[in-house]
């Protein structure tokens, strides 16, 4: 391990090269959102002097401990949070980026989880970048401050991204779960255009998870307190929505891409077969998921099988509202691509139902999906195969403007068989997205 030195405008960071791959970590792309800055949108960085150590993960937004997702690499939690990391390739010059975005349901998580971790991306040729953003209230009360900390950093790589080999030409956002809505925000706001080429959501829902304002009151510091206290604060999901307020996001998703407006020039569209993977994590009988929302779901299409919580929350809530802002995008005339995730490593295939949520991005990555972790599972060599050909496949869509790949994975377009369709072998084919009779059909293993 070597020290590596890049200078940008805010000053020396000294990183590490490590196993091939160059790491700037704990970058600060914003100021300190403290005091003041409290409950206002992302400020610019303060430059420092010298040389700035850029070895350790900045802290992580104040969150509350959730099973699961405990394994982040930063060393604490704090309000002072909105730092970003950089992985890339030794001497690369104008090399296409990622820019990585975290989900964890707007409450949980960082960019300095293992689960989103740049380094096999980089070793293949890509800047990776992730980066922390404020959660819960401290994101979401008084405004959409979690957005303006996302658009920050994306400011900051295209300004900066050149001096550690990417080109701020070719950027393209991904992101899963509330990372997924995330990406479909940052697609429609205006105040992000021109910061990405490309924008791929994954297991992010549609309309479905935004909402008309009035955003979560700021909270009263009678009742809370300072900081950290604020890391109770949480709206249990009562707050942790985009909010549509005209301005920084103008419309609903489908409204903006159903008129053509779209900050990428391609949209992809991710979701697994078995999005309802959350309920078991979060606990969740699946017989009161059914209950809820079956009225969601035609009653023609809960024939012959009648589906149940799984398959409802999968379709329900991730698969029918994605594919929604997909036939808007592709009304419209924008490059869309669809892709129905179902792999499933060889070791989970008698154990899970299909691909859980957000599966594709860490297939993508060629990180451990955290679930893989809980249940113990080992990659086996055929599982290693295919998912070194998904990550060709994306590398394709990431590196050119008219893929080589786009024979195997054409434009989407409504009503037609163009969505690219991976099973729990890893066996793909263009096809119809599968619908809630395919997800009802599917056997539910013993867990």
């Amino acid at each position: 391990m070597t020290d590596v030195e890049v200078e940008i405008a805010d000053g020396v960071l000294v990183g590490r090269r490590e196993a091939g791959i160059d790491r700037f970590l704990g970058i600060p792309y914003a100021a300190p959102p403290v005091g003041p800055l409290r409950w206002r949108p992302a400020a610019p960085p303060v430059a420092w002097a010298g040389r700035r150590d850029a070895a350790v993960f900045g802290p992580d937004s104040l969150q509350p401990p959730f099973e699961g997702w405990g394994r982040s690499r930063a060393t604490r939690a704090d309000e002072d949070c909105l730092y970003l990391n950089v992985w890339s390739p030794p001497g690369a010059t104008a090399a296409p980026v990622l820019i990585v975005i975290h989900g964890g349901g707007f409450q949980l998580v960082s960019g300095a989880h293992p689960a989103f971790d740049g380094a096999v991306l980089a070793a293949s040729g890509v800047v990776v970048v992730t980066f922390n953003y404020r959660l819960g209230l401290l994101g979401f009360a008084g405004g959409s401050h979690w957005l303006t900390d996302q658009i920050a950093a994306l400011r900051w790589v295209r300004s900066h991204i050149a001096r550690f080999g990417g080109d701020p030409g070719n950027v393209t956002i991904a992101g899963a779960s509330a990372g997924g809505v995330s990406v479909n925000a940052l697609n429609i706001a205006p105040s992000a255009r021109g910061l990405f080429r490309q924008a791929i959501s994954i297991s992010g829902g549609g309309d479905n998870l935004f909402a008309r304002p009035p955003h979560p009151p700021i909270p009263d510091r009678s009742a809370y307190g300072e900081p950290p206290v604020y890391d109770t604060a949480f709206a249990s999901g009562a707050g942790e929505y985009a909010a549509v307020d005209g301005a920084l996001i103008p419309a609903f998703p489908s409204e903006a891409l159903r008129a053509g407006r779209s900050n990428a020039g391609r949209l992809i569209f991710a979701f697994s077969d078995f999005e309802a993977s959350m309920l078991d994590q979060m606990g969740t009988p699946p017989e009161a998921m059914a209950a809820a929302m079956r009225d969601l779901a035609p009653e023609a299409e809960r024939r012959p099988v009648e589906p149940d919580g799984y398959a409802l929350y999968s379709h329900c809530g991730f698969r029918r509202p994605a594919l929604d802002l997909a036939d808007a995008a592709s009304a419209a005339g924008l490059d869309v691509r669809v892709l129905d995730y179902g792999f499933v490593p060889t070791a989970g295939r008698a154990r899970l139902r299909g691909a859980a949520h957000g599966a594709a991005l860490y297939d993508i990555l060629g990180t451990t999906d955290p679930l893989h972790d809980e249940l113990g599972l080992v990659r086996a060599a055929g599982d290693e195969a295919f998912l070194g050909g998904l990550r060709r496949r994306i590398l394709g869509l990431l590196t050119s403007a008219d893929p080589a790949s786009a024979a195997q994975w054409p434009r989407y377009r409504v009503g037609e068989a163009t969505a690219l369709r991976i099973d729990a072998a890893g066996d793909a084919r263009i096809g119809h997205v599968r619908g809630l009779q395919d997800l009802a059909a599917l056997a539910h293993p013993d867990t």
